[in-house]
C-alpha cells in the first residue's frame, strides 16, 4: 500500500519517544485497503487472516460494513494473537473514522474505558481466534483484555 502520509516513516508503529499518534487512522486505512482490494479485483477469499491489533479491524469491518450486500458477505475471518500486550488502544476520537456504527462502541466490542481497543474489537468480531503456539494460547486464555488495568471478563 502506497500512502506516504501514513506509511513512509522510520518505524512501523512508533518512533523514539512513543507510538505514532495517528496509528488508529493508519491501521484503519490499512484494513480498509485490504478489503477494498478484494472488492476491486473481485478476489473474494473464503477466509481473511488478521494478525494482532494492526489488522484487527478486518474482522470488525467484515461483520459491520454492508454485510448483506457486500461481495465479502460470506468471507470468514481469523485473528491470530502474537502479543496480547499490544492491543492498539487509542482515543475514541478515531472511532468515527472507522465507519462503524456507534451501536458497536460498547464494552464487549470496541470500547475500552472510554477509548477504542482495536485488538478487543478484532477478538469480538473474528470468526476464529488463534495464537502462535500452544504455550501462547495458555498464556492469553483467561486474561482480561484491557490496557487500563481494569478487569473485564472475556468469553473467547
Amino acid at each position: 500500500m502506497d500512502c506516504e502520509r501514513f506509511f513512509r516513516r522510520p518505524g512501523i508503529y512508533d518512533e523514539p519517544g512513543g507510538e505514532y499518534t495517528d496509528n488508529a487512522f493508519r491501521f484503519a486505512l490499512f484494513s480498509k485497503a485490504a478489503l477494498q482490494i478484494c472488492k476491486d479485483t473481485r478476489f473474494i477469499p473464503d477466509v481473511m487472516h488478521a494478525h494482532d491489533w494492526p489488522s484487527a479491524l478486518v474482522p470488525a469491518f467484515l461483520k459491520t460494513w454492508d454485510r448483506i450486500l457486500s461481495p465479502l458477505a460470506r468471507t470468514a475471518s481469523v485473528l491470530t494473537i502474537h502479543n496480547i500486550g499490544y492491543q492498539g488502544v487509542h482515543s475514541a476520537h478515531a472511532y468515527p473514522y472507522f465507519g462503524v456504527g456507534w451501536e458497536h462502541f460498547v464494552s464487549d466490542r470496541f470500547e475500552d474505558h472510554g477509548q477504542v481497543n482495536l485488538l478487543k474489537a478484532g477478538i469480538a468480531f473474528a470468526d476464529a481466534l488463534t495464537t502462535v503456539s500452544p504455550s501462547r494460547a495458555q498464556s492469553v486464555s483467561g486474561l482480561r483484555l484491557s490496557k487500563s488495568g481494569k478487569r473485564s471478563q472475556r468469553s473467547r
